[in-house]
């Protein structure tokens, strides 16, 4: 999307988090606090900013305040992962580039869309991004404030900004979990969370997902490669490459593949919601044949407005 700040991708996978509060970060720790202490000492120099106990986050966790507001905080407890607001376009940028991800609360309309959490800095690098961070969410909370410029953009980026956002066959986010593999093509940053898209290849294997009703999205599958087949009560119906499947929001529904070869579909997500599902499965744990518990994916389903249909 034009305009969009463009941010250096953090590397590797994103670190597990938890899905309810208080909303955590749970593996990918650093080594050393001083990465997070120095941006800390660092922000104490900018004008108006105090340091105090959180009054919104957990016991310990550390706040950074301007005006008697508090606009920041780093957890506790061994959990170098901050709490902020960014700025909208930024808060997107952040996510989409893996830096950072929707406070809990927000993926649920409780609390504005740009609160985030950002992850723990691991080493310097990533210690001067994430202060980076931190002060464009001082900025957003001072009262000098302008919108926020796009200061993370590269010169050159900018003179090449296109109106459109262009995801190459190899690339976007990879995620699912037990033998499905997902990629993640758009997760709403460049749509203002009006869509999602992802790619999932079905291998065959028996069964499926468990059939489920989603209340807050509706989702369209075009099957791209093989065949499958869907469910939506009692009924079934296999389909082959170049079929759409629509699944109203309020509508049963799963699939599987129970035919001789993988098969491949694209799906969107219309709002972009049920990404984040997505990506909880790849945190979630498999049994020895590599294969997700029914009762975990049940959670994680519910965490996002998704019933199983028993």
């Amino acid at each position: 999307m034009d305009g969009l700040p463009q941010l250096p991708r953090r590397a590797g996978p994103r670190p597990r988090t938890t899905t309810e509060i208080p909303h955590t970060q749970l593996d990918q720790q650093p080594d050393d606090p001083r990465y997070v202490d120095a941006i800390l000492a660092e922000a104490l120099t900018w004008p108006s900013v105090v340091a105090g106990p959180s009054v919104i986050s957990v016991e310990g966790a550390r706040a950074l305040m301007l005006n008697g507001r508090e606009f920041c905080h780093v957890h506790a407890q061994g959990d170098f992962s901050l709490h902020a607001a960014l700025p909208l376009p930024l808060a997107a940028a952040a996510e989409h580039a893996g830096w950072a991800e929707p406070h809990v609360l927000a993926r649920t309309g409780q609390a504005p869309g740009n609160i985030v959490m950002i992850y723990a800095p691991r080493d310097s690098a990533e210690q001067d991004m994430v202060l980076g961070l931190v002060r464009a969410s001082y900025e957003l909370h001072s009262s000098n404030h302008q919108p926020y410029s796009g200061s993370f953009e590269s010169p050159a980026a900018k003179e090449n900004a296109m109106s459109i956002f262009v995801v190459g066959p190899n690339d976007g986010e990879q995620s699912g979990g037990g033998p499905i593999r997902c990629r993640i093509i758009e997760d709403g940053t460049h749509t203002q969370h009006r869509l999602g898209l992802i790619e999932a290849i079905v291998p065959p294997v028996p069964g499926g997902p468990p059939q489920h009703i989603h209340r807050d999205h509706d989702e369209t599958f075009i099957v791209t490669e093989g065949k499958l087949t869907f469910t939506s009560g009692a009924d079934s119906v296999d389909v082959e490459a170049g079929s759409c499947i629509t699944v109203p929001s309020g509508t049963p529904h799963t699939f599987a593949n129970p035919f001789g070869e993988a098969a491949k579909f694209i799906c969107t997500l219309t709002p972009d919601v049920y990404v984040g599902y997505f990506r909880e499965l790849g945190k979630l744990p498999v049994d020895e044949l590599g294969l997700l518990d029914p009762a975990d994916v049940g959670r994680t389903m519910a965490a996002y407005a998704t019933e199983v249909i028993r």
